[in-house]
């Protein structure tokens, strides 16, 4: 007896927690339900306590109890249904959640997160209890253990309506194929300025794409190519510089445009000319039609937790198509965890949240040097071959021009040994889930360090007489 004192006077749990929730994706999603009140298709695969703002549960109570009823979902409808079953909500109260614009419209996608916050609750509540329980000499840990485990595989039930049987994938592939034969409805993805991607629609939300390059290469250039390319073609996209501050990565933008280098922008006094060209830019950007938009996360960051987080705001708030992070090498590793473990993981954990979040993400890696050759392979990507293995596509630029040191000999590898390497870049796609395996020429541009789509008839031949001609000026 006196070996059990101890147990006596058991120390329970502490059970005043802040749990999970986000009131604004609760807003969010409410009011595209009241907005969208025909899809009652969201309704089906949510419960009130998704909700953990007792107002939002309370509306979305009768948002759900008046699609039971076949009546659609408004203001007045709702108000006068809250009247009748939670007479503490008030017309004003579901005005104010009806008027809601910064959560995106992607109702799914937003029910998503809210139950994925509820069975966080609900694990974290099931937890503690069964903690508390166990301190408690009134039941058998056995009977404790099974109540955790009869609990544990409820909360794993829910959202089985995301298990679908091959009629209904038959279903959903054949109205995807009706709908691409109208250009309204067609799925296409993020336009790039690259025709080899841009056939097969650009790229698609929910891949992971990395650029792997040696230094110097033009890692960061292409994908803020690609940016500026998306940007003006309407899409929103979002963009993490783990080496430059937004006002590098907006001059740059503006060179690309302007003709006039960002050194020079950055840096000295431009003259009359480059003056104009750089205002008119910077005008036409402001006041851009299209829509687009590139959202820059200036924090000097390289914490993992903070970039997902911030991607996720960024497609709730901003519905962002894809973001680029720039680059994986310069992500700080957990503690304990090899650079090379944590490189992996980092590479898959972007590619779950593009999943979930539905966005492509755009990750750039560095290459390994090679002494022998410089031409780059998949195997070269530096610390970790799990980034291979975790990418929907591995696109690896060459530009023999920057290799150091120089050398006039150095050529493009097959097919394109015969053409000149001078102004211009080879990306290789080493992985293609969407677009296959292959390879392309462009154009690049040293001073604006612009990447652009050149016809392969445009690039002069090695021996042959020619000049690399600048991208030209959309503006």
């Amino acid at each position: 007896m006196e070996n059990n004192r101890h147990l006596q006077a058991p120390v329970r749990p502490q059970m005043g927690q802040v749990l999970p929730s986000d009131p604004e994706v609760e807003k969010a999603l409410l009011a595209n339900l009241l907005t969208y009140p025909s899809d009652n298709s969201v309704c089906s695969n949510l419960c009130p306590d998704d909700f953990y703002n007792s107002a939002h549960r309370a509306i979305f109570d009768c948002i759900r109890t008046l699609a039971g009823e076949g009546v659609e979902a408004s203001i007045v409808s709702v108000a006068r249904k809250a009247a009748e079953i939670h007479p503490e909500i008030t017309a004003g109260d579901v005005a104010l959640v009806a008027t809601y614009r910064d959560g995106g419209s992607d109702a799914e996608y937003l029910a998503r997160v809210l139950r994925n916050l509820r069975e966080r609750r609900t694990l974290w509540t099931m937890m503690q209890d069964a903690a508390a329980k166990s301190l408690s000499f009134d039941q058998q840990p056995s009977d404790i253990a099974e109540r955790l485990r009869k609990q544990l595989d409820d909360l794993q039930a829910v959202g089985s309506e995301h298990v679908f049987g091959l009629d209904c994938s038959l279903d959903e592939l054949e109205q995807h194929v009706s709908d691409n034969r109208d250009p309204a409805k067609r799925h296409s993805g993020t336009p790039t300025g690259f025709s080899y991607f841009d056939r097969l629609g650009g790229f698609q939300c929910g891949d992971l794409i990395v650029v792997g390059a040696e230094s110097r290469q033009g890692k960061t250039s292409l994908a803020m190519s690609i940016c500026l390319n998306a940007l003006l073609h309407g899409e929103r996209i979002g963009y993490f510089s783990l080496e430059m501050s937004r006002q590098q990565l907006a001059s740059r933008w503006v060179a690309m445009l302007s003709g006039v280098p960002s050194s020079s922008i950055l840096y000295t006094s431009l003259c009359d000319s480059d003056t104009n060209s750089f205002r008119r830019t910077v005008s036409a950007l402001r006041n851009r039609t299209t829509g687009g938009d590139i959202l820059v996360d200036d924090r000097a960051t390289s914490d993992l937790e903070k970039i997902l987080a911030s991607i996720r705001t960024m497609k709730i708030r901003h519905n962002v198509s894809g973001v680029v992070v720039d680059f994986l090498q310069r992500l700080r590793p957990a503690r304990g965890m090899s650079k090379e473990q944590f490189i992996g993981e980092a590479s898959q954990r972007l590619k779950d949240a593009g999943r979930e979040l539905g966005v492509w993400v755009l990750a750039l890696s560095q290459l390994s040097r090679d002494k022998d050759s410089s031409i780059p392979s998949i195997g070269r990507l530096r610390d970790s071959g799990q980034v291979a293995e975790a990418a929907d596509v591995v696109l690896l630029l060459y530009r023999p021009e920057a290799v150091q040191p120089y050398s006039s000999a150095r050529a493009f590898p097959e097919p394109f040994s015969n053409y000149d390497p001078k102004g211009h870049a080879m990306v290789m796609a080493g992985k293609g889930r969407n677009v296959g395996v292959g390879s392309f020429l462009c154009g690049f541009d040293a001073p604006t360090t612009r990447f652009y789509e050149k016809p392969l008839y445009q690039i002069p031949t090695i021996g042959t007489s020619g000049s690399t001609r600048s991208p030209g000026k959309p503006f």
